[in-house]
């Protein structure tokens, strides 16, 4: 008389395979539910490039440019003569609409010594509006300007981009490594 073969699974073998389950879904769980910040990052990332990309034309140019931030764009211009600024229309330098979720929720100047005159970054109260010398909200004004000068200078700042859950901050600094991004979590 032969005894029948035995079927199925041992214990030992339902247990490895729990266990490898477990360790996946560890990995892949927390992941499924956190928002995506790959509009920030992009935004963040094409910024960083066009303000390198400015600080070079600056120098081809032998004129200084601009960058103006709004809390929902951001656009370029060209110094002109007689002390007036041309906007910049030809891409990558025209005006840029941030996508939706994402906003520049401030431009400060940095610690430090500005080497020119007429850097302009407005005070900033809580509620993002810029403020005049009086105190009082100025309509339309960007919250900060950013001058890259034709001799490689450019303005000390740091600008916030800014998504529901992470913030990024780009450093702007004299050198080669001056324009950086810096991960700010909330």
């Amino acid at each position: 008389m032969t005894s029948p073969q035995a079927r199925g699974f041992t214990l030992l073998e339902l247990m490895l395979v729990l266990v490898v389950m477990a360790v996946v879904a560890s990995y892949v769980l927390p992941n499924l539910f956190q928002p995506s910040n790959a509009a920030l990052d992009d935004s963040s990332r094409r910024l960083v490039r066009l303000l390198h990309l400015a600080g070079e034309e600056a120098q081809l140019r032998g004129t200084a440019l601009r960058l103006n931030a709004w809390s929902d764009h951001y656009a370029f211009e060209l110094a002109a003569d007689g002390g007036q600024w041309q906007p910049l229309s030809e891409a990558p330098f025209a005006s840029q609409t941030l996508p939706g979720g994402v906003s520049i929720s401030e431009v400060k100047l940095a610690d430090g010594v500005q080497f020119y005159g007429g850097v302009s970054a407005l005070p900033t109260p809580a509620e993002g509006s810029p403020q005049g010398a009086d105190g009082k909200a100025i309509e339309n004004s960007p919250l900060g300007s950013i001058m890259l000068m034709p001799d490689g200078m450019l303005t000390l700042a740091d600008m916030t981009l800014h998504a529901a859950s992470a913030d990024v901050r780009i450093e702007l600094r004299p050198g080669p490594g001056g324009i950086r991004m810096l991960d700010n979590k909330p």
